[in-house]
């Protein structure tokens, strides 16, 4: 489980350097907690409101030092 893996990988660091726990929902988070294959093409990722609002860039710049581009499409 590959993209499972990578979610940890991610929560870890999220919790360690943002100092939050990241939700995994989506077809991923399901079928984590189902154990039905949804063959999940990415990992659905919830973080705290004020992340995307008011330290967005500092959590760009942790997904960019984990290696992701985070693009905003809204901005």
């Amino acid at each position: 489980m590959i993209l499972y893996d990578e979610f940890i990988k991610i929560a870890k660091n999220f919790n360690k350097e943002l100092d939050i726990i990241p939700v995994l929902y989506g077809s991923l988070g399901l079928e984590k907690v189902t154990g039905v294959k949804f063959s999940p093409q990415d990992i659905d990722i919830l973080v705290p409101l004020t992340f995307l609002e008011e330290k967005w860039n500092i959590f760009k710049s942790q997904i960019e030092q984990l290696g992701y581009e985070l693009i905003d499409l809204h901005g």
